[in-house]
């Protein structure tokens, strides 16, 4: 009762007129208040019944970029005839690559003119007739006509004359009709000067990388790389890469080299075709590695957080919950020696504080409780998985919030006592 007495007129003495409690310990207890607004706060016994319970809130971890993982291309065999599982004997192919699909292995298709063609047109005309001097002179010059912006071309007598989108023998038609509406009966023949409305690409591991114009005749994949100077990458561990519209395609080389049918795929306009070798893909690799590191370093890549406070070593502090797995309480209770100091902390009363994620809960709360004072329960703690925004708290001893109240009474307590003496005096 005289310890009691003792702190009550050391509160009285010590504590300013007006205020409150010397020293407030915090604590985890259904119905807390914050703010004026009562959170419905729900306290569960962590038992591996309840953390199993806990772990079925549906979660994804962040994914790492796939120049973080890497697949084996080829198992290397054995002298007894088993496959190597070794991956230091395994020739590995960085991602960025794709596993191996192959493009439709359509028939070729007729060429269609396009914006940015020269059509010539050869009339078969005499020289003698009045009425043609115009289509004499483009006889004589052979004088090409580009196929514009619009889609037409400009024939002298007849004027503009749609082409784009049809066949060589199509637009001829157009073209004849447009001279017969005007009057003018001749024979012509036409035919495509210069390819420049239809391109594929062909770069990455190959002789000469460039731009390979379509033609009349079907472009095949192997005549485009033996036009940029053949692949210049081991076939084992290498593949071509086929970028079509919004699909991507990969052929092993080797197979492209063994296979006819592989080799007479039709390429078709916009096709890009990248030959992409080991050394590629790891260079390939490490660049987006580094640039995912700077962006993380500058807090560019979404990340998710947990948050740990209360009687632990370093204070409150934000724990990076790590890419493709998950975390669990362990990790976060036992990292950095977080527990080290256990003359202060209450190993009974360790918290996990989870907000609810159902719109019909919001203000919810539920505290997983870790009663480690029974050492064989924090065997539970790495069975409970994190979530973002989760909030560990880990309580302080009653022993250390006494002692912590005494430290903060006791020179007030003196400076008080002077204070009334001196006046006094």
């Amino acid at each position: 009762m005289r310890i009691f007495r003792f702190f009550a007129v050391a509160a009285a003495l010590a504590a300013p007129s007006g205020c409150g409690v010397i020293y407030t310990s915090p604590n985890v207890s259904e119905g807390s208040i914050l703010g004026g607004t009562e959170l419905d706060v729900k306290v569960v016994q962590l038992t591996p019944e309840t953390a199993i319970a806990a772990n079925m809130e549906e979660y994804v971890p962040p994914r790492l970029p796939l120049a973080f993982w890497q697949a084996a291309a080829t198992r290397e065999t054995l002298a007894d005839g088993r496959e190597s599982t070794d991956p230091n004997t395994q020739p590995a192919l960085y991602l960025g690559s794709v596993p191996e699909r192959l493009p439709p292995l359509g028939e070729p298709e007729a060429y269609l003119i396009g914006v940015g063609d020269v059509i010539l047109l050869n009339f078969n005309v005499e020289p003698t007739l009045e009425d043609l001097p115009s289509l004499v002179a483009l006889q004589s010059r052979r004088q090409g006509l580009i196929v514009q912006d619009d889609g037409a071309i400009a024939v002298p007598k007849a004027g503009r004359v749609q082409i784009a989108g049809l066949t060589l023998a199509e637009a001829e038609s157009e073209v004849f009709r447009a001279l017969v509406s005007t009057g003018l009966d001749s024979t012509f023949t036409m035919e495509i000067a210069e390819f420049n409305s239809q391109y594929i690409s062909v770069g990455g591991a190959v002789g000469s990388p460039r731009l390979v114009p379509l033609k009349l005749k079907p472009l095949y994949l192997y005549e485009a790389i033996q036009i940029a100077g053949g692949a210049r990458a081991d076939p084992e561990i290498s593949h071509i890469q086929l970028i079509r519209r919004d699909q991507i395609y990969s052929i092993r080389l080797d197979r492209f080299n063994t296979d006819p049918a592989v080799r007479r795929i039709v390429l078709r306009d916009g096709d890009d075709i990248s030959v992409r070798s080991e050394d590629h893909n790891r260079e390939l690799a490490a660049l987006e590695r580094s640039n995912f590191k700077e962006r993380l370093e500058f807090g560019a890549v979404e990340r998710h957080y947990a948050y740990v406070t209360g009687e632990i070593r370093g204070g409150a502090k934000r724990v990076d919950l790590p890419f493709e797995r998950t975390a669990t309480l362990a990790d976060v209770l036992f990292r950095d020696n977080a527990l080290s100091d256990i003359r202060t902390m209450d190993y009974g009363e360790i918290y996990v504080l989870r907000t609810g994620v159902n719109p019909t809960e919001i203000g919810g709360v539920t505290a997983y409780n870790l009663n480690g004072s029974n050492a064989a329960n924090l065997s539970l703690a790495g069975q409970l998985e994190m979530r973002p925004n989760d909030v560990v708290f880990v309580a302080e001893q009653r022993i250390t919030a006494w002692n912590r109240a005494i430290s903060q009474v006791l020179p007030n307590l003196v400076l008080r006592t002077a204070r009334i003496a001196t006046n006094g005096l």
